[in-house]
């Protein structure tokens, strides 16, 4: 009865991890561990842990959950929910306190005397290894975040201009050396992101949406993402491969979903109530979520051609039939029948072409055209790709004899 909101702490490996301990490292609660598919239990922790939502948790290479909370650190067997290791640490204040993992190096922002530090953990053993230069300050509500090359981000702000800073950091192996650092405006419980071609998004003053390439030079900006007395911001980022960027303000009654192009021109807003720390995330194919409170959960996909294919033979050519299934035209729609085989190897047949706007639902056909000799088994592949992206490939096999074909499936 004394338990916490129930909170997702995240998924891997098929396994869902959730608890109900929090409310600012008050409540103790266990872990759970529930199957993704069925929602049976797995296992619950041995030990409780007192991280909550805004925390989080983040996940070893082999599907360990690593949980960072006020004042501890626990490392958890995502087999059986036993104690792998558990470490202290002094976190800046209750809440928003998580850690992020690199190889075998787990980071956590940690208070100290005149600001606050980056410390180092063996991801292994738990063993804490060493700190950073000291970033001057008093309170801390965001936690670090390491880029893709391994250099390690921090937000180190407390709505005062003086001490407000978007840090980053190398880290050496034996030493975090301070790469650069630049005013930003002031945030709590971010989650930022890093752009394909290594710049990494963060809030500047404003406030605005900055992008920072990896000399620490401000490359883009957007529009004002709020009132110049806008002070209580919670940004989300999430970026895809082609480096569109989808931000998430945080917030409640004002929340709002923004897409951007990475050069941060606004593409598209839509408001969600209580966004909060609800996303935005991206899954499987592009998909992007968002969720609010109660039943708010929203779903974004570009449309996307999709090509089926089918194989057959019209008694002396290979057909094939080509299908866009999608929910967009697929555009420069090049093709390739390739057949090869018979007695000795002696057929090798490639036949392209082109079609230069296939339409929802349309079906084309294409063939080998001219006659193919031989004798024996052959085997036949079918490609087609799209300006849009998509690619579609159809193998299927049959027999020829002189220039009659049968059996093609």
């Amino acid at each position: 009865t004394n338990d916490w909101t129930t909170w997702i702490a995240g998924v891997k490996n098929g396994q869902v991890y959730a608890s109900r301990s929090g409310n600012g490292a008050s409540v103790d609660d266990n872990l759970y561990c529930l199957d993704a598919e069925t929602g049976e239990i797995l296992w619950v922790s041995t030990d409780l842990i007192d991280a909550g939502p805004y925390d989080g948790v983040v996940f070893a290479p082999d599907g360990d959950p690593v949980i960072a909370s006020f004042t501890d650190i626990w490392r958890i067997n995502a087999e059986d929910g036993q104690t792998v290791w558990h470490s202290s640490r002094v976190g800046s204040v209750s809440g928003s306190c998580g850690g992020a993992i690199y190889g075998d190096a787990f980071y956590i922002a940690d208070v100290t005397g005149g600001g606050h530090i980056l410390v180092r953990y063996n991801l292994t053993t738990g063993q804490q290894l060493y700190a950073s230069p000291v970033m001057p300050g008093f309170t801390l509500q965001n936690t670090p975040m390491v880029g893709p090359d391994g250099t390690i981000y921090l937000s180190r702000t407390q709505n005062n201009p003086t001490v407000d800073y978007f840090y980053a950091f190398t880290d050496t192996g034996t030493s975090f050396i301070e790469k650069w650092h630049h005013a930003c405006a002031w945030t709590t419980f971010s989650e930022f992101a890093v752009a394909p071609d290594g710049g990494v998004y963060c809030i500047l003053p404003g406030p605005r949406i900055g992008k920072i390439d990896l000399n620490g030079s401000v490359t883009a900006q957007s529009e004002l993402i709020g009132n110049p007395g806008y002070t209580y911001l919670s940004p989300h980022f999430a970026v895809d491969a082609d480096g569109t960027v989808y931000f998430s303000n945080g917030g409640f009654s004002d929340g709002r979903l923004t897409v951007f192009t990475s050069d941060l021109i606004s593409l598209w807003n839509v408001s969600v109530p209580n966004i909060n720390i609800g996303g935005p995330v991206l899954g499987e194919q592009g998909t992007l979520l968002v969720c609010g409170t109660g039943t708010t959960m929203r779903a974004y996909r570009t449309p996307t051609p999709s090509i089926n294919i089918s194989v057959a033979s019209d008694t002396t050519k290979i057909k094939a039939t080509v299908t866009n299934t999608g929910e967009k035209n697929a555009t420069n729609l090049s093709w390739i029948i390739t057949v090869s085989g018979g007695i000795f190897g002696r057929i090798n047949v490639s036949v392209t072409g082109m079609i230069p706007v296939l339409a929802v639902t349309e079906t084309v056909h294409v063939t080998t055209e001219r006659l193919m000799i031989g004798v024996g088994r052959i085997t036949i592949t079918v490609r087609a790709t799209c300006d849009e992206g998509v690619s579609e490939t159809k193998d299927a096999s049959g027999r020829i004899f002189l220039f009659f074909l049968f059996g093609v499936n």
